[in-house]
């Protein structure tokens, strides 16, 4: 089980804990059509596939904590060069765990909101066949920004059989 928000945002404002879990499609919080998390309190628990919207949804941390199966995480906000909403994120295969993302497209300034553990993380995603990587040094402040670097596009392999 998760949250699902499609028509409004989330404001978390308390002194507790609220522990969201769920790995299925929408995650453990899936936020929709450009919705956004505030939180001004307390402290998010996330477990299973955290953070799996479809378009993009911001954070906005001003207090509080978030933590992903236990680890602190912190938002920071990666920029893929040339993407856009209609670009669809198809993978992220580093880091390979205790990440959360926002959605799986970016925003029209080709913006994806991430969360990562403390320091310095290598991010590498495949978003419209186009392979991005880079490393951004993520602050406890929820400030971190990082430009991804577009590798080459995935090759296509055609095999073809010859008559003996």
């Amino acid at each position: 089980s998760g949250i699902w928000v499609e028509g409004g945002d989330i404001t978390i404002s308390t002194t507790g804990t609220v522990t969201v879990g769920g790995g299925g499609t929408g995650g453990a919080l899936a936020l929709h059509n450009g919705r956004k998390l505030n939180m001004s309190g307390g402290t998010l628990a996330l477990t299973g596939n955290p953070l799996a919207g479809r378009q993009f949804a911001d954070l906005n941390t001003t207090s509080g904590s978030i933590k992903i199966d236990g680890t602190p995480v912190y938002r920071a906000l990666l920029t893929l060069p040339g993407t856009n909403t209609s670009t669809v994120v198809s993978a992220v295969s580093a880091p390979t765990s205790g990440y959360g993302i926002s959605s799986k497209n970016p925003n029209s300034s080709g913006q994806l909101c991430f969360l990562l553990p403390a320091g310095s993380q290598t991010v590498t995603l495949t978003a419209g066949g186009n392979t991005y990587t880079g490393t951004v040094n993520v602050t406890t402040d929820n400030g971190a920004t990082a430009t991804l670097t577009k590798g080459s596009t995935a090759p296509t392999i055609t095999v073809t059989r010859h008559p003996q």
